[in-house]
């Protein structure tokens, strides 16, 4: 378990959790995720609030940056397609 600069993770029971971007990774993973960096922070963050979807749940257990922005992209995506709507 490294600290990379500017990681500002800290461990809960078996889990490592990003305070600053909320990835969160098992303790014993040998391949521990990258923080988000700002831009990436802001475009999850603009994605959560124009569509209500909680910055925890497009995160989730993330372990790759890039699957969170996927998980965002899939939220616009649906939107703008009108899923879930009856």
């Amino acid at each position: 378990m490294s600290k990379r600069p500017g990681c500002e993770a800290r461990q809960y029971s078996d889990q490592m959790q990003c305070g600053r971007c909320g990835l969160a990774w098992d303790v014993n993973d040998p391949d521990e995720p990258d923080c988000l960096d700002e831009t990436e922070l802001a475009a999850i963050d603009s994605i959560s609030k124009a569509h209500g979807v909680p910055k925890d749940e497009m995160l989730g257990n993330a372990k790759r940056k890039k699957e969170a922005l996927k998980t965002g992209a899939r939220y616009l995506k649906q939107m703008r397609e009108g899923l879930g709507d009856d």
